[in-house]
């Protein structure tokens, strides 16, 4: 698929537009955002500040919060920029670079499509969606996870990669090893490999996971992706970094956008959710026993179901009108056939606490796939 067949991105979380149109508020499992909301010690330190704290313009370098990423996540802080959301650098990054050639996996994040293309970029993807089984014609065990094959299509005329692990929609995670070539193939093609790692910290063993490891080693040719939109319940804040260790590319990010870039606010909050280890805890334990009660009844229910690592199931029905009936019962879901590599049918939902997602599997009819 290349940039001229790219399908508009729609997004889910558009909770005012429900609202407007049937004046209520839905039950929202489009958007993959903690369902424990925002950290109480991030809410309590944007509570602390004063007026004169929201009187002055915020720290364009974003100093404190920076350091409180570097020590959380064991990199230099001169290797950290922040940004109004992940989504904010990635369009930055598109800017600032204009590169000519890019590969995408697919599916995948679409904004990474969308920002290239504002910019010209021929885009190749690489389709993840693979059977593992010749004999399954039905497809029922599939990988949306990029694998090695995705070498081949990378060269020294590729300017930039860019995919997401673990991917959105699927929440497959992509092999540490598969990681690691494509990184040493960015490196010996001088092209600019971004890993988005914005689902990461969902996952127990993020930490043996992170690219981040992999600063300093890189020659500038790794840029890693995060936010604190989801694991942090952050949404309506924006808030989001990113990590290189090229200073000439962090400087382009930075250059390419407003100053000012996230509020005192945002800066206040972040730094206070990093250190909030409680919370994390009781997110991942959450997230974990949920995600495999979801599963599993999703299966019962007769749909085909992705296996997920993250907060998120990607999942197929027969019935292609799924999300608009379920919208006449108060719940958005993503459809996801707007996503390169997808059709009809192919719907992503969040996890969320045991009693939504009771009401969520109450109203899901029976599939036959």
């Amino acid at each position: 698929m290349n940039k001229k067949e790219q399908r508009k991105v729609n997004h889910g979380g558009d909770w005012s537009g429900f609202l407007k149109k049937r004046g209520h508020m839905p039950i929202d499992f489009s958007a993959n955002v903690s369902p424990l909301g925002m950290p109480p010690s991030a809410f309590k330190a944007i509570e602390s500040l004063s007026i004169s704290d929201l009187a002055r313009y915020p720290d364009p370098e974003c100093r404190a919060l920076r350091l409180a990423i570097a020590v959380r996540y064991g990199i230099r802080d001169d290797q950290i920029f922040c940004a109004n959301g992940a989504a904010d650098i990635i369009y930055r990054l598109a800017c600032s670079l204009s590169p000519k050639r890019a590969v995408l996996a697919a599916p995948d994040f679409g904004e990474y499509a969308e920002a290239l293309t504002n910019v010209g970029a021929d885009i190749t993807y690489y389709m993840t969606r693979k059977m593992q089984s010749a004999s399954d014609d039905r497809g029922k065990q599939m990988n949306f996870a990029v694998d090695r094959g995705i070498l081949s299509y990378i060269n020294r005329d590729t300017d930039l990669v860019i995919f997401s692990s673990p991917n959105n929609p699927s929440g497959c995670v992509t092999d540490m090893s598969v990681l690691h070539s494509v990184l040493d193939k960015c490196i010996e093609c001088g092209t600019l490999l971004v890993i988005d790692e914005c689902f990461l910290d969902f996952l127990p063993d993020a930490r043996e996971r992170t690219m981040l490891s992999h600063l300093g080693k890189s020659g500038g040719k790794l840029l890693v992706l995060r936010a604190f939109t989801k694991f942090y319940g952050m949404a309506g804040l924006r808030l989001g970094w990113c990590a290189s260790d090229a200073p000439d590319l962090l400087e382009k990010l930075r250059r390419s956008g407003p100053p000012w870039q996230v509020s005192t606010a945002a800066q206040k909050a972040g730094a206070a959710a990093l250190a909030d280890t409680a919370y994390e805890e009781e997110l991942r334990s959450m997230i974990a026993g949920e995600r495999v009660y979801m599963q599993e009844a999703l299966r019962n229910k007769g749909f085909l179901v992705i296996p997920s690592r993250t907060n998120y199931i990607l999942f197929y029905s027969e019935d292609h009108e799924l999300h608009e009936e379920l919208l006449e019962h108060g719940i958005m879901i993503r459809d996801c056939s707007d996503y390169p590599g997808l059709s009809e049918g192919w719907y992503r939902v969040a996890v969320r606490t045991r009693e939504e997602n009771e009401i969520l599997l109450s109203h899901l009819p029976p599939s036959q796939v």
